[in-house]
């Protein structure tokens, strides 16, 4: 018995080659993958006769060639468009990687690098930018940060929180995180300080010098300690937690810090560095 390259599914309308589709496996039928959805194959060929050839995405020792519903760059994340055409990521789940530049109705050449399609990618906050990519089956985002903290009043406990990144909506795993972060005030204020920093699904807050006393503060990254506030990197990773966040769970992610401030504060504390997570 020997496996088909391609295979045929009966069709309802008159499909044409290179479009994403969904298959329903209750009727053997294909139709155009609705726009922003997960599609499950390609089409390799116009419909005849009511079927239609297609790849099946899962197949990962294989590209495809897709048509283009817009200017798509190399690298790219794609999502399907309208009628099937795949078009630049936006809101919708990625469906496979651009190997090449493309424009609209031109064909490109995809690939999917992962045991299962992408599904969605989150957003990077402000001064955030976040690199997506595939490892083992789980997301790995690397965000570069280049921002600043929430106004420190000085003279007093402070927990504050920056937004790094919010996850897709559902039920999502986070496995693993690492943290190279430094905090380098401009002003003569607080550059001795040696805050409490870590990573977590609740923006810190509240008069309190640590982060331990509320869990979500640090339930990515534990909160450490921070050897000034004056350039140099806290380094920190944890693995195999794994961290569970429900449909109805707060799906942000935070870089914390909490201390006694010394007198003056920063009114907007620079922060810089990599924040890797790893998720499904």
């Amino acid at each position: 018995m020997r496996q088909n390259e391609n295979l045929k599914f009966l069709c309802d309308t008159a499909l044409v080659d290179y479009r994403f589709v969904t298959i329903t496996p209750s009727t053997g039928k294909v139709a155009y993958t609705t726009a922003g959805e997960l599609p499950d194959a390609i089409t390799t060929g116009d419909a005849d006769n009511g079927c239609v050839a297609v790849h099946l995405l899962q197949d990962l020792s294989k590209s495809f060639y897709f048509e283009s519903g817009g200017t798509i760059a190399a690298g790219n994340y794609v999502d399907v468009g309208a009628n099937g055409v795949g078009v630049v990521h936006a809101a919708g789940k990625v469906a496979c990687v651009a190997k090449e530049a493309a424009v609209t109705g031109s064909y490109c050449t995809g690939y999917v690098n992962s045991i299962i399609p992408l599904s969605d990618v989150g957003a990077p906050g402000a001064g955030v930018t976040a690199d997506e990519s595939i490892s083992v089956g789980y997301h790995r985002t690397v965000l570069t940060v280049s921002s600043v903290l929430p106004a420190i009043a000085g003279g007093a406990n402070l927990a504050v929180g920056k937004l790094v990144y919010t996850l897709p909506v559902g039920i999502r795993t986070v496995r693993a995180a690492y943290m190279s972060m430094a905090l380098d005030t401009a002003g003569a204020n607080i550059p001795a300080d040696t805050p409490d920093v870590g990573i977590g699904i609740t923006i810190g807050s509240g008069v309190v010098n640590v982060l331990s006393g509320t869990p979500a503060f640090e339930n990515l990254i534990t909160g450490q300690t921070a050897a000034d506030c004056n350039g140099t990197a806290t380094v920190a990773s944890i693995t195999n937690q794994p961290l569970i966040i429900l449909a109805a769970d707060a799906h942000t992610v935070y870089f914390n810090v909490a201390d006694g401030w010394a007198a003056g504060g920063d009114a907007a504390c620079p922060i810089a560095g990599t924040i890797i997570l790893e998720w499904a």
